[in-house]
């Protein structure tokens, strides 16, 4: 006798009254012949809604809810059996368990870091396979072109032979030189219809042209910053909320956006593709290595409007902005000391905790920042 047809139609029964069953392969409780499998989904899906209270997000059967609520408390009830981590989902135990089943052929032979995927081991290669046979004489660095190599030379020499016919800024290499001859390519060739205003990029014209439309905006209750999207006002709210609903399930850590997860995971492949071409540091993304060649071309592109102080970075500039706007946002919840800058609010706590990070290869004492143990330092140096 072919069970399956009634199977089927046990599990029809179920999904249609019973909101907490999940029909697996050994449920057969009674025999009573209800719609099909895909109409009984759809009327549970539209009727018995299950939504997560952090946030938002529906879902059909009690078991997803469950699995989802785990992103959010941390809790992992799958554990790998021969290293003891824990993970919130079983497909993500799976995926870890095969650093242990293929550690011998995802390893790599220079370091002895394993890897679950073999692109992640292939791009890992490429930190051991740079080949530096050019050594600057001055300094002993090495470089794999010698093109790369004399270009860092001029840098002790202070020579600049490549310079821009259009405003006449220098640079050591014709590499840096050609970077920055985007500037004058792109120079206001994007102009705003409305008023005739000209801007470097599409995307700054894009911004401008919002201002000509009478938008609705939306408005953050709790600071007043307006958003052009729902989408982006949700977002923002996490902030104030302090949830962080995007959980990584290698370390634990939490994030507001799954881009900035996504980004967050490439720490964890050890993949550092992006290499500048001057002192060999390596970055994760090419943004972080655009804005480090700053570094090496001197190029500053954000000015400061009340003083003309120029910065490498917008995020500088922006905290700079706050000393003459006078804004302090970050208070000790102690003393009740303010600053513009959240970064003097966390050592300025150690002063009430006592901590002592930074100590004195010499003698041992402790210092609270660096600065006061380089200034310790010179006593040695007496």
């Amino acid at each position: 006798m072919d069970l399956m047809p009634l199977k089927r139609e046990i599990q029809e029964y179920l999904i249609e009254n019973h909101n907490d069953f999940i029909p697996t392969e050994s449920e057969f409780i009674c025999s009573q012949t209800m719609m099909s499998s895909q109409k009984a989904a759809q009327t549970t899906k539209t009727a018995h809604p299950l939504k997560c209270d952090q946030c938002g997000r529906g879902f059909t059967k009690k078991g997803h809810l469950r699995n989802h609520m785990r992103t959010h408390n941390g809790e992992s009830s799958f554990t790998c059996q021969q290293c003891g981590k824990g993970f919130t989902q079983k497909s993500n135990l799976r995926n870890h368990i095969k650093i242990h089943i293929a550690k011998n052929a995802l390893t790599c032979q220079q370091c002895g870091k394993s890897f679950s995927n073999k692109d992640y081991l292939k791009r890992h290669m490429r930190v051991h396979t740079i080949e530096t046979s050019h050594t600057c004489p001055q300094c002993g660095k090495s470089f794999a072109d010698e093109s790369i190599c004399i270009a860092h030379m001029s840098s002790h020499t202070g020579e600049k032979p490549f310079v821009c016919d259009q405003c006449g800024k220098s640079y050591t290499s014709r590499s840096n030189l050609k970077y920055h001859m985007n500037v004058h390519a792109n120079e206001n060739s994007f102009m705003c219809h409305h008023c005739g205003v000209r801007f470097r990029r599409s995307a700054q014209l894009k911004t401008h042209v919002e201002t000509h439309i009478e938008l609705v905006p939306l408005m953050c209750r709790q600071c007043g910053k307006t958003f052009s999207t729902k989408e982006n006002l949700e977002v923002h709210m996490r902030n104030h909320s302090k949830e962080r609903p995007y959980t990584c399930q290698q370390c634990g850590k939490r994030f507001i956006r799954n881009a900035s997860l996504k980004e967050h995971m490439i720490i964890h492949t050890g993949e550092k593709p992006h290499i500048c071409q001057h002192c060999g540091k390596s970055f994760f993304r090419k943004a972080y290595l655009d804005i480090h060649i700053r570094v090496h071309t001197g190029e500053k592109p954000y000015t400061c409007q009340d003083c003309g102080k120029s910065f490498i970075r917008k995020a500088h500039l922006n905290t700079h902005a706050k000393v003459h706007s006078g804004e302090k946002p970050y208070s000790c919840e102690l003393c009740g000391k303010t600053s513009y800058r959240k970064e003097d609010i966390k050592r300025h706590m150690r002063v009430h905790t006592g901590e002592r990070p930074y100590r004195c290869s010499k003698c041992g004492k402790g210092f609270t920042c660096t600065r006061s143990l380089r200034r310790h330092t010179k006593i040695h140096l007496l």
